[in-house]
């Protein structure tokens, strides 16, 4: 009789560590998703961690995370699960630290951005929409929509990108072939930031060539 009590004992003991150790990998699983999710918004990033806040307890097997719209960083966010299952809903906070750009100075509405209003941190970013971050480049390439304090965090959200291509705007065009290089000039027919392509005219001829946009006025033949 003692012996079947110690085996009903130890049987319900180890069907619980076993519980316990299968949750805590189920978790992990769960953090990486959501890692996996931030990462994909934010781009490269210096470190990520993620704490779960609140999680049904489900025996579904997920394949990604989904976050909700508006959740910011360093708060309590929502994120949907998908997979085999049904899909389910958790609660996560997400501490990222990542390359962003920020405000050396007071910066009035609408102003001309120029090295030396900003500066680039590897800070921890709390507080910032989980949205995609933009560069040193784009930050220089827009304007502010509003005023901005010493310190804030320039995101996506308080730029107003301005084109430094325009339609219309003479062009000094390069085309590359090989080791040999030529340059030229051209006329945007279409407008763009750095990096885009756009289409440009050569004098003297209607038809338009892909180009990609190197700087204010320069562009590069795209072959």
């Amino acid at each position: 009789m003692r012996a079947a009590f110690v085996s009903i004992v130890v049987s319900f003991v180890l069907a619980h560590c076993l519980a316990a150790v299968q949750a805590r990998e189920g978790m992990a699983e769960v953090r990486e998703l959501i890692a996996a999710a931030v990462s994909a918004r934010l781009g490269a990033l210096d470190s990520i961690d993620v704490d779960v806040i609140d999680a049904p307890t489900s025996a579904g097997f997920y394949e990604s995370a989904t976050p909700a719209a508006g959740g910011r960083l360093g708060a309590p966010m929502r994120f949907t699960l998908a997979g085999s299952g049904l899909p389910i809903s958790i609660i996560a906070r997400v501490n990222v630290v990542a390359a962003h750009v920020v405000a050396r100075h007071p910066i009035a509405r609408n102003a001309a951005l120029t090295a030396d209003d900003v500066e680039v941190r590897h800070e921890r970013l709390d507080g910032v929409l989980l949205q995609p971050l933009p560069t040193l480049q784009d930050v220089l390439a827009g304007r502010p929509r509003r005023a901005l304090v010493a310190g804030e965090v320039l995101t996506g959200a308080v730029l107003a990108r301005t084109p430094v291509v325009r339609a219309g705007d003479e062009v000094t065009v390069t085309i590359r072939t090989g080791a040999v290089e030529a340059t030229g000039v051209g006329r945007a027919a279409s407008s763009g930031f750095i990096g885009d392509v756009i289409r440009i005219t050569r004098p003297g001829s209607r038809e338009t060539s892909r180009a990609r946009v190197l700087a204010p006025a320069a562009v590069e033949m795209v072959q």
